[in-house]
């Protein structure tokens, strides 16, 4: 059995602490099972925003309504001077 080191925290909102405290008894798990839980889902969203290469292929269309159909072209003409 492998011997754990302690860990201590600084900075750690009382509030937060309480709700994962009161989320871990009700999923009966640890509080460091809970903390690591969380920990590692936050470090995968970070770290999915950086992996995906077809994120910008995931964005879907806005609908701006009628009388935008050429908006592009016309901010264009107004960044580029129409030299397009």
């Amino acid at each position: 059995m492998q011997k754990q080191k302690l860990q201590s925290v600084r900075n750690l909102n009382p509030k937060l602490y309480k709700r994962l405290k009161a989320f871990a008894l009700q999923e009966n798990i640890s509080v460091g099972d809970a903390l690591n839980a969380a920990i590692e889902h936050l470090l995968a969203q970070k770290g999915e925003r950086k992996k995906d290469p077809m994120l910008l292929l995931k964005i879907k269309p806005t609908n701006w309504g009628k009388g935008s159909e050429n908006s592009s072209t016309e901010i264009d003409e107004v960044l580029y001077g129409g030299r397009l």
